[in-house]
């Protein structure tokens, strides 16, 4: 019952990771896209 706890608590960490790293990703894509289109605004 134990392991069973410790394999669900490491795969919501692997899931929670993952969720992290995409939100990152997608937060970084956009601001360089913004950083890109900066310089044509000014």
């Amino acid at each position: 019952m134990v392991v069973v706890g410790c394999f669900l608590c490491l795969y919501m960490v692997k899931m929670h990771f993952w969720s992290i790293a995409l939100l990152t990703g997608s937060v970084w894509i956009s601001t360089s896209n913004l950083s890109k289109w900066l310089p044509c605004w000014k």
